[in-house]
């Protein structure tokens, strides 16, 4: 899944959390637990987890492998 294009606001675009588990393909509990322990940083708005854009990089790039064969 691609990151939607959205109107660009000043702010960080921010997600809800099954936005970013389609975006990970993982199941909606899984990124609450990520959240939970710390592994996925959000803010709460309203009881609702939302995760900014920046934060998603920053995991994606946390989560980056090196190729074994280097």
């Amino acid at each position: 899944m691609v990151l939607r294009v959205r109107k660009k606001h000043p702010m960080n675009q921010l997600y809800s959390v099954k936005e970013v588990a389609e975006l990970f393909n993982l199941n909606y509990r899984s990124i609450l637990n990520m959240i939970t322990v710390g592994e996925l940083k959000a803010y709460k708005i309203g009881g609702v987890y939302r995760i900014s854009e920046k934060e998603i990089y920053r995991y994606l790039q946390s989560a980056e492998v090196e190729s074994f064969w280097k």
